[in-house]
């Protein structure tokens, strides 16, 4: 509201130079500097309006929390900032009109359930292990979309990922990986032993639970996992996730909870366009 307010008196400011012609250099940067204003604004609330309010992810000024913005808004940006012991979010999805439209059609379907939909977009020889079973029908058995659709935890699975940005593959771009932490991690790092926070001050706290002291807040740092036997899986904001212990950097180390950090050999999705139709023909974590 405060932002609103000072854009409007720099408008304001603006028409009243309008008639002065030595104020005309004037005017017209109060002009662009509310332009520049609005559209930050108009970026904010975009941002605002995307967000789900749980308990673990981006502090607020009222000291609430939000989620991770979702990729279904563009939420994201095309081209990834590099930045020394960071993994910052890219999502080339964007880029293409088709894979948007497929994928925006898809988390839909994902929030609402929909088997149907889903296995309408699966390949026939859909790779889901790194084991003999595979294909559509092994698939629908694994998640048990038969017996148990609407509380399998492949929803929540499969919707994080595709919140989760990715990139083209290829000349032709005709393959889209996601999550981005696992197509753009730098080899350097183990695949089994290091991951990524995944949002923007996500709280890192003493202890695994809501109530353990925050030490410090965390966006988007490349992290050291750290196993610990029966660490405890509390629901948030909906979703079921085991607490994580991760070491940073600067050798400090905390809990995060598993919505916010994720591993290189964590759920992965790939799509192919075929015939002129993207299909989803791999989902599968481990190595």
């Amino acid at each position: 509201m405060k932002l609103q307010y000072c854009i409007l008196l720099l408008i304001c400011f603006a028409c009243l130079q309008c008639g002065n012609p030595a104020g005309q250099s004037a005017t017209e940067k109060a002009q662009a500097e509310a332009a520049a204003a609005k559209a930050k604004l108009d970026s904010l609330e975009r941002v605002l309006a995307q967000q789900t309010t749980t308990s673990e992810g981006t502090q607020t000024s009222d000291n609430n929390t939000t989620a991770t913005t979702s990729t279904e808004e563009g939420g994201f940006p095309t081209s990834q900032t590099i930045e020394q012991g960071k993994l910052n979010p890219i999502d080339e999805g964007q880029t293409d009109a088709s894979f948007k439209a497929f994928r925006t059609q898809l988390i839909k379907a994902v929030n609402k359930k929909d088997v149907d939909h889903l296995m309408s977009v699966v390949t026939n020889e859909i790779k889901i292990s790194f084991g003999v079973a595979q294909g559509k029908e092994n698939f629908r058995k694994m998640w048990q979309l038969d017996s148990i659709p609407k509380k399998t935890m492949l929803w929540q699975e499969l919707r994080n990922v595709l919140q989760l940005g990715g990139t083209f593959e290829g000349e032709n771009r005709n393959v889209f990986s996601a999550p981005y932490v696992f197509s753009t991690f730098s080899q350097g790092y183990d695949a089994h032993e290091y991951g990524a926070i995944v949002g923007e001050g996500v709280r890192v706290r003493n202890a695994p639970k809501r109530n353990g002291k925050i030490v410090r807040s965390a966006s988007y740092d490349i992290v050291r996992l750290i196993y610990e036997k029966d660490l405890p899986i509390e629901r948030i904001g909906g979703e079921k996730h085991p607490w994580v212990k991760v070491q940073f950097s600067d050798d400090t180390e905390g809990y995060v909870y598993g919505k916010y950090v994720r591993g290189q050999v964590d759920y992965r999705a790939f799509f192919e366009k075929i015939d002129d139709k993207w299909m989803m023909n791999a989902f599968l974590k481990g190595d």
